[in-house]
């Protein structure tokens, strides 16, 4: 039996003060990626997209199988005006009532890898990693 998936948002923004890029990912409970990449990006706007029914649900099992919900909301330095000079990485979800939002420092070790390779998964699925540069 598949999910009911009209109450799903996911979210993740990429802010970088200096030279690193800046872009957004929306994905919808009706299958829809919204991308807008604002600087240092491959393709720059906005972008909209679908991804499949089994891909929204792919997406909404990688948070749940990465435990999402029970991490930390912040992995940053503690001194934080360090953090106006890093480029950050914001991911939240709403599932039903559910909500969840995590604020990480990319560089350095403050967030645990599982959180890191859930956003490369979920940009991976959706293809925004094309559309931002940052496939490898």
């Amino acid at each position: 039996m598949e999910k009911d998936n009209t109450n799903v948002e996911v979210i993740i923004q990429h802010i970088s003060p200096n030279k690193g890029q800046n872009y957004s990912l929306r994905i919808c409970g009706n299958n829809t990626v919204e991308y807008n990449g604002s600087s240092n990006v491959k393709t720059l706007g906005k972008h909209i997209s679908k991804v499949t029914p089994e891909e929204l649900q792919s997406i909404i099992f990688q948070f749940e199988n990465y435990y999402f919900f029970s991490f930390k909301d912040s992995y940053e330095p503690s001194n934080q005006s360090k953090t106006q000079y890093q480029q950050q990485t914001i991911v939240s979800i709403r599932l039903g009532q559910k909500f969840k939002k995590i604020t990480y420092v990319e560089d350095g070790n403050f967030a645990p890898p599982a959180v890191k390779y859930l956003v490369k998964t979920i940009e991976k699925i959706t293809k925004v990693d094309q559309l931002s540069g940052t496939s490898n």
